[in-house]
């Protein structure tokens, strides 16, 4: 890709030497990342506006599912519903932390939803049909106590994985504008490619940094949406217009263009 990109960019320049050295001189060095990558980046930059530690190493599997188990086995919670062995439950713990963060719901958030939804279903289902959804809120409300044990668990031990990275870099530009300032001013114009698999973290993170007027271009389309088992969210191509609008001068906001 970033061999790719230079060789179209050097197309655009003109075939003179001083010409070519002043106009690669002023345009500077294409950064080429994935979200992951860029977050990292971004989190080893700003972190500590967070209290993370620059020094927070990137987990193996191994070690988050290592971490996961420890959780399972030492939790002090009074566990009902996870009737799995917990190695299974380690296992449920990674990907619910995973599945949350690629949505950017917060476990307490999926907590209270689970027990609106648990008190409807046993003061309104007489008949006992939601007798599964009611064993599964129970289990989930359970796990996701868990994920905070586990997100609490990585942070003690200086760590992260790769759904921190996009989570934790959302909340950092969410609340500090200076990172946002700082990359808008590094990065002048942004493209974002295969949009269509885009997650909803990953399309906020992305409008908090570089919304609001700023040069941004999504490529996609949302027929070749392939990634929505991990999360990835179709809709954010369609409503790119809306959510990366064109801002004028005087502060009026226009649909950006569609082609």
């Amino acid at each position: 890709m970033s061999g790719r990109v230079r060789a179209s960019l050097s197309k655009l320049t003109p075939n003179t030497t001083s010409a070519r050295e002043s106009i690669e001189h002023e345009r500077g060095e294409p950064t080429i990342s994935t979200y992951h990558s860029f977050a990292h980046r971004v989190i080893e930059e700003h972190g500590l506006r967070l209290g993370i530690e620059p020094s927070a190493q990137l987990v193996t599997e191994a070690t988050r599912y290592r971490l996961a188990f420890r959780v399972a086995c030492r939790t002090t919670r009074t566990i009902r519903s996870l009737t799995s062995s917990p190695s299974y439950v380690a296992k449920d713990i990674v990907k619910l932390d995973a599945d949350l963060a690629e949505r950017m719901v917060s476990p307490s958030e999926l907590i209270a939803a689970d027990e609106t939804m648990l008190a409807m279903l046993l003061s309104a289902d007489q008949q006992g049909i939601g007798k599964k959804m009611i064993q599964t809120a129970r289990a989930r409300i359970e796990l996701a106590g868990l994920v905070t044990e586990f997100r609490a668990a990585k942070r003690e031990h200086d760590v992260i994985d790769f759904s921190d990275q996009l989570r934790l870099c959302t909340e950092l530009a969410l609340s500090c504008v200076e990172v946002s300032e700082a990359l808008r001013e590094q990065f002048q114009v942004v493209l974002l490619d295969e949009y269509q698999d885009t997650s909803i973290t990953q399309r906020v993170f992305m409008e908090a940094l570089f919304g609001d007027g700023h040069p941004v271009t999504a490529v996609g389309d949302p027929c070749q949406g392939i990634y929505q088992w991990r999360g990835a969210e179709v809709a954010n191509i369609d409503d790119f217009p809306l959510q990366f609008p064109v801002v004028a001068q005087d502060g009026s906001r226009t649909s950006a263009c569609v082609y």
